[in-house]
């Protein structure tokens, strides 16, 4: 999905695509796999390379990865794709290395963090926050002045009402409607959602 939003963003064009597996040398589609973060530094001489995006869906490997990249080129840019059939307001801010799908649709005022995914179909409301590295999977709808927490999943479908938060590294199961606030840690589900059990550091 990513690679078919940067392709049809028209923005950048993509000399080839870092991994471990498959390794080195095999292709993904049309694209060749160039070798692992750790070679990025000798890979954007060669090859000038401008930027990068991380197309992993996982919150936790996804900011692992950005941190071993960063860790093997400190500056690199992360460029944010966003699919032509997106609709986006005009003051819409992006952070680095965002990704938006085709058909989401994200109003004016919202705040979209660094490394964060908005899939397709996914609607963020006006003057809504969704912090880094967060997800919203395939037909997410937030409300208007909603805040999402750094790491949080919201899993396919989940509704938000206006004006509630998500507090950090939360995983909200398919399908829920948030109606009150969801500390941060925690799991919850159902309409309407509520916490079931708690989550810790680290877990995917």
């Amino acid at each position: 999905m990513v690679i078919d939003a940067v392709e049809r963003q028209g923005k950048y064009s993509i000399t080839g695509l870092l991994d471990l597996h498959p390794p080195r040398g095999e292709r993904l589609g049309i694209y060749p796999v160039l070798g692992a973060p750790s070679d990025l530094p000798s890979l954007m001489k060669r090859l000038n390379i401008e930027g990068c995006v991380v197309a992993i869906e996982d919150n936790r490997t996804r900011a692992e990865t950005v941190a071993d990249i960063r860790a093997a080129v400190e500056n690199i840019p992360f460029v944010t794709v966003v699919h032509p059939s997106a609709e986006t307001a005009g003051d819409v801010k992006f952070g680095a290395g965002v990704v938006v799908t085709a058909g989401a649709a994200i109003n004016s005022g919202a705040i979209i963090g660094d490394h964060c995914i908005v899939n397709t179909h996914a609607s963020v409301d006006h003057d809504t926050v969704v912090e880094e590295y967060a997800s919203l999977a395939a037909g997410v709808t937030l409300g208007g002045n909603v805040r999402i927490g750094a790491h949080t999943v919201l899993q396919l479908g989940v509704k938000v009402i206006h004006g509630r938060t998500i507090g950090p590294h939360a995983v909200i199961g398919a399908g829920s409607t948030v109606v009150s606030d969801i500390p941060a840690y925690a799991a919850a589900r159902g309409t309407p959602a509520r916490v079931v059990e708690p989550r810790k550091t680290g877990e995917d």
